[in-house]
């Protein structure tokens, strides 16, 4: 999961990032922001689950920084308020943008735990309602996003276009994304194989591992190997080295 905390404090900040990894038990990605611009330009180019902000900021406020974003960026997540200042206006604003949690400072430990708990539970609706049960730790034919099945009975969604390439581990399979540290996912590469294939032309390097090919940079077959723009080095098979001379002949 993706989470990005807004905070232009930096030791509170460093301080709530280590109050979720405590209770998140699930790898996630956390991201920091520690002003309005950076936090705006994090929130654009980027998919979070949660959004973690302090509603006052040296040159503006959260509340403004929401109004900036299109409905559907908005609906991406799921947004928890943390704040100093128990007022009914900022109360109510934070119910107008659909708040899954409002804590107070000092943070309360347990407040922020339901906070994060309630938000989970959300997603987790959303992904169904979205995708059909039935979808909920695989990839729908027509979409473009990946559901990643994580440890705990937890999961998480992804667009297809983050992941760089997917190595099986035995019966759990890393998910390798473009930016960040990889997920890992408690299904075997087989549950997501066919379908990032068939659906979105990824190409097989080996037994093992999966590739997007918008992120392979060169492929070298003498050494039966492929550079990815990041500059992972992945190894080919014989099989891997047809079926990318295959693509690049189709390319070319």
């Amino acid at each position: 999961m993706r989470f990005l905390i807004v905070e232009d404090l930096r030791p509170t900040s460093e301080m709530i990032k280590g109050m979720i990894n405590n209770h998140v038990k699930h790898e996630t990605i956390i991201d920091q922001a520690f002003t309005f611009d950076q936090a705006k330009a994090k929130i654009l180019q980027n998919r979070y689950d949660i959004l973690f902000l302090d509603i006052t900021l040296p040159r503006g406020n959260t509340f403004d920084l929401l109004e900036q974003l299109s409905p559907e960026k908005k609906k991406e997540s799921e947004i928890i308020f943390l704040t100093g200042h128990d007022t009914k206006e900022y109360f109510l604003n934070a119910i107008k943008h659909s708040a899954s949690g409002y804590v107070l400072k000092p943070i309360d430990l347990d407040d922020f735990k339901s906070a994060i708990d309630k938000s989970l539970e959300n997603l987790r609706q959303a992904t169904i309602e979205t995708n059909g049960p039935s979808q909920l730790y695989g990839l729908n034919n027509n979409s473009s996003s990946l559901v990643i099945s994580l440890p705990r009975g937890t999961s998480t969604i992804l667009s297809v276009n983050e992941i760089s390439h997917l190595i099986g581990e035995g019966s759990l399979t890393k998910v390798h994304l473009q930016k960040g540290d990889p997920l890992s996912s408690v299904k075997n590469l087989g549950h997501y194989k066919e379908g990032l294939i068939l659906n979105h032309g990824f190409l097989i390097a080996s037994k093992s591992i999966i590739v997007n090919p918008d992120f392979i940079e060169v492929y070298k077959p003498i050494l039966q190997e492929i550079t990815l723009k990041n500059g992972i080095k992945i190894p080919c098979s014989r099989r891997g080295g047809r079926n990318l001379k295959e693509w690049l002949n189709s390319m070319s």
